[in-house]
């Protein structure tokens, strides 16, 4: 796992598992607020772009990045 995508509190979260992105059959890779309004969603790589406040940027109350936690 890169150094990058190490667990860190409020920027990268490690799951057993990713949940299914919200807007389609995806896995989800952000865990993000969304620009419609404040509320959040399970978005994968290309939903995040599209609907995430802040893609690519992670930290509390922006998003975080999830990953599968080792030995899951």
């Amino acid at each position: 796992m890169s150094a990058e995508l190490e667990p860190r509190p409020g920027h990268v979260v490690a799951m057993a598992y990713l949940p299914k992105c919200d807007v389609c059959p995806k896995p989800a890779t952000w865990d993000a607020r969304t620009r419609h309004g404040s509320s959040w969603a399970y978005l994968c790589e290309e939903h995040a772009v599209e609907h995430a406040a802040q893609p690519g940027v992670t930290g509390v109350g922006i998003a975080q990045r999830l990953v599968v936690r080792e030995g899951a």
